[in-house]
């Protein structure tokens, strides 16, 4: 699966999600070869770029004899991340999906609190292609499992002297009221990449525009 692959971690592609997971098993394993046993608990993580390193031409901090220890935890992370992929992904491999690990979920930051909760529902649904060291990136965090934790939330393209040629992604809607039908409308647009229209001049605006909304002080004596 990896060897033909091309290497774009698509929603759709099932051998970018082997390989997610083969990333975090990898992790796991250097971390836990390289890590002294009182530091384990203070050195969670390993930076990409020192995960690589260690992948490559190896030296002295992964066993007595480098390159074996390597190919070894290699091979065993492998193992690890394919019976985990079988286990949340099912066994036939044709049908693994990254999006289906990879999904996206909007919840208010104050969610904690149930009557929060309750009035911003979570939007949810719909799983994501990417990570964190792509273009449209959306990055998961340790301990949180697969699920998109964050992202290039905001993008524009301007168009200057054609303003109305500009276009935008944002996340996760146009209005923040729950009520309104534009609460998670960029939602599809954002997993998708498809950017939107962000108009600009009075007369393209009033064009699209469904209603207005007046606030008029109260007068004062």
């Amino acid at each position: 699966m990896l060897s033909g692959w091309n290497a774009h971690l698509d929603a759709d592609s099932a051998p970018a999600a082997l390989f997610e997971l083969l990333w975090g098993e990898l992790g796991d394993w250097m971390l836990a070869a390289v890590v002294p046993a009182q530091a384990k608990a203070l050195v969670t993580e390993i930076a990409a770029s020192e995960l690589l390193r260690l992948l490559g031409p190896p030296d002295a901090p992964i066993g007595a004899a480098p390159a074996a220890a390597r190919d070894a935890l290699f091979d065993a992370a492998l193992v690890s991340a394919w019976n985990r992929a079988r286990q949340e992904l099912g066994p036939d491999p044709s049908q693994w999906r990254w999006a289906r690990l990879h999904q996206v979920r909007i919840e208010h930051p104050l969610s904690r609190i149930p009557a929060i909760a309750a009035a911003f529902p979570a939007i949810e649904d719909a799983g994501s292609g990417g990570d964190g060291y792509t273009v449209m990136a959306r990055w998961v965090s340790p301990g949180q499992g697969w699920r998109t934790t964050g992202g290039a939330s905001y993008l524009q393209v301007i168009d200057v002297g054609a303003w109305d040629n500009s276009v935008i992604l944002n996340l996760p809607g146009q209005s923040n009221d729950p009520r309104s039908p534009h609460y998670r409308d960029h939602y599809a647009p954002w997993i998708a990449g498809d950017m939107l229209p962000m108009l600009f001049s009075r007369a393209a605006v009033e064009a699209q525009a469904e209603r207005r909304t007046v606030l008029q002080p109260e007068a004062r004596s």
